[in-house]
């Protein structure tokens, strides 16, 4: 028989193992089960984003604009952090970001422990070499190679790409972006995102810690990504650059070189330019502060989002009033200039001071005279003319493949009653208006729809970068709707045609350093008075044919720049005329 003492002992040696095995039970179910949950989660299942590659885009010539190249990228997976103190201060230490910005970012994902979240990108060898000797210690961080966006030009009709914001995820969350995927932010880039991105793709990964096999699901949960489609722009980078090369050094303003017949955008250019390449790898504070701070702003499209008084170039749209309305005769020269226009106590100066003496309508727009059009403001309703702009669309936005623009302006007499009341002194705002002065406001992208309109026969076309997609992922798109059609007649048309001919290729005409052996070149510059500066802002709009078909318009505009429009901008427009004639012209194109 055992004693009772004998007896305690073995019940005791017999309980113990059951008592650790109910302890440690106790441990990892109810102290510690979360931790050791996550843990076999991890060992089980992951889903891992695949990124699609971004198309790419190209010149009408295939020669790259935007491009996606390698880059290295960190990443951290909060299910695997041990230590969040000392993960953030690892990260801290070797590149540019705080713990608490690190501990931010892992606390707004604390609901999704298996997405991973990019810390940064685009890392160095040197950096990577360096953070890749410590990298076991961290077993939530890991290194993925990517793609990321660079631009061949600086320029302001791409656009660029950024991560997704909070409040674009929020948007756009229940679609298949991601936290950490790119996204269009401006130009091109956003326009076409649907097309340019392609699809995120997912893989089911299915492993023990040992890095086993489970296959455990009977179907294929995986889901391939769909890249981006590759796209062809209009744009001529040759004679992009060329007109980047020539356009005044230190000075403001916008090139546009648009074909008149389809509204194909050849050259976009907005100046002074920014460097589109920090936004999408990560623009530094100080790098904002500086574009943001900067008086000439740098980030303003000049071409379609900044609106200008048009100046002489109005009087083309003037005459074509006057003319549709009968008020005056062409053929007659019932206005003789000497300089200067009395009206009431004011008076009003030509541009010439000598005066261009007496001269019909045509050799008004040749000479661009100033006292002509005061006179003919007198003979027309404020309210003809700005139903003109108006039911011709030419003050509307053009549709053009961006994002944004703005549309222009034209007062009314309502508008000036608001303004100033009721006896506001209409005729003498109309002496302003007549010479693209006073209120009226344009952007060069609509005066070059405007002048195209005038080269192609009336249609108002829509302008527009695409070309087309390199592979068949999407149909091409369809920009040959116009934007309507100038409501004038076929005579007045060819009246206006022939002025604008006369004022490149004539004697006195104010275009004439814009004409061009070889080329049937027509236009009208413009110097607008500048109350910001001591300087005007001078103008050309104008188009050339070859072979009796007009095939270039070009739009010039230069900020606070010494001199006029024919001394400043007619010149420009000539010799990129010419290098289009000599290199462009002569590049036939490669159609897929």
């Amino acid at each position: 028989m055992f004693s009772k003492k004998s007896l305690t002992i073995l019940y005791l040696t017999l309980l113990a193992p059951f008592i650790l095995i109910l302890i440690f039970l106790f441990r990892f179910q109810i102290l510690e089960g979360s931790k050791y949950s996550r843990i076999a989660e991890y060992n089980f299942v992951r889903v891992q984003t695949i990124f699609p590659t971004r198309g790419e885009i190209f010149d009408r010539h295939y020669r790259p604009i935007a491009v996606n190249y390698p880059s290295t990228n960190l990443y951290i997976l909060p299910a695997r952090i041990v230590n969040i103190a000392n993960v953030a201060s690892f990260i801290s230490d070797h590149l540019p970001i705080t713990e608490e910005e690190v501990r931010e970012l892992v606390h707004k994902n604390r609901f999704k422990n298996y997405q991973e979240i990019l810390l940064f990108h685009n890392l160095s060898y040197e950096k990577v070499v360096e953070i890749s000797e410590q990298l076991d210690k961290y077993p939530s961080l890991y290194f993925k190679t990517e793609n990321y966006r660079q631009y061949t030009i600086e320029n302001h009709f791409t656009g660029y790409v950024n991560r997704i914001s909070r409040e674009e995820y929020d948007k756009l969350k229940e679609t298949d972006y991601t936290r950490n995927c790119l996204i269009g932010k401006t130009g091109l880039e956003k326009q076409y995102e649907p097309y340019l991105r392609g699809k995120t793709g997912h893989r089911i990964i299915q492993v023990d810690a040992n890095g086993r096999s489970f296959n455990l699901f009977t179907e294929n949960l995986d889901e391939e990504a769909v890249n981006g489609s590759d796209m062809i722009l209009s744009v001529d980078l040759e004679l992009q650059e060329y007109i980047e090369s020539i356009f005044p050094e230190g000075y403001n303003g916008a090139v546009l070189a648009m074909n008149p017949q389809n509204g194909e955008i050849l050259s976009y250019v907005s100046r002074p330019n920014y460097d589109i390449n920090r936004f999408a790898t990560g623009i530094s504070q100080e790098y904002w502060t500086k574009l943001v701070e900067d008086s000439n702003h740098p980030m303003l499209d000049r071409v379609a989002t900044a609106t200008y008084p048009p100046a002489s170039l109005f009087k083309t749209m003037f005459a074509i009033v006057a003319l549709e309305n009968h008020t005056i005769d062409p053929a007659e020269k019932p206005v003789y200039c000497t300089g200067s226009y009395k009206f009431g106590n004011r008076t009003f100066n030509c541009w010439l001071e000598r005066g261009h003496g007496r001269l019909d309508m045509a050799e008004a727009i040749k000479h661009s005279c100033n006292v002509y059009f005061y006179e003919v403001s007198q003979m027309l309703e404020l309210d003809k003319i700005a139903d003109f702009m108006y039911s011709n669309n030419i003050l509307a936005r053009t549709n053009i493949d961006l994002p944004s623009e703005r549309s222009g302006f034209y007062p009314t007499t309502e508008w000036y009653a608001k303004q100033h009341g009721t006896k506001a002194l209409i005729p003498g705002h109309k002496i302003n208006l007549s010479i693209g002065q006073g209120e009226v406001l344009m952007t060069p992208l609509q005066v070059g729809v405007f002048y195209s309109a005038i080269a192609n026969g009336g249609r108002l076309v829509r302008p527009h970068f695409f070309s087309s997609f390199i592979d068949a992922t999407y149909p091409d798109l369809s920009f040959e709707e116009d934007n309507g059609r100038l409501n004038i007649s076929g005579k007045t048309l060819d009246f206006i045609q022939d002025s604008l001919y006369r004022g490149v290729n004539e004697a006195g005409g104010t275009s004439g350093a814009a004409r061009l052996y070889g080329a049937r070149v027509s236009g009208k510059t413009g110097t607008a008075q500048n109350p910001m500066g001591k300087n005007p802002h001078t103008w050309f709009a104008g188009y050339a044919s070859w072979e009796n078909e007009p095939e270039l318009t070009i739009i010039i505009f230069i900020e606070s720049y010494p001199g006029t429009g024919g001394s400043t901008a007619a010149p420009l427009a000539g010799k990129i005329l010419k290098f289009y004639q000599d290199e462009v012209r002569t590049i036939p194109l490669t159609r897929r």
